[in-house]
């Protein structure tokens, strides 16, 4: 994924399924500067991260 279509997601009205190593996520923020999202693991809502959007898949 890349850092435009990471923010498209993340301003859509509708829920769009996204992935990080196979867990769905929700994706907080996007820093285009550095290309990275903070996420919130679905499964575990006090688990946030900071990765790469390019690590980010669209389900």
């Amino acid at each position: 994924m890349n850092t435009e279509r990471a923010k498209q997601i993340l301003a859509a009205k509708e829920t769009i399924p996204v992935h990080f190593e196979g867990k769905p996520i929700w994706i907080e923020k996007v820093d285009e500067a550095f290309g990275t999202a903070l996420i919130q693991i679905e499964a575990s809502p006090r688990q946030v991260e900071t990765v790469s959007v390019e690590k980010l898949m669209e389900a």
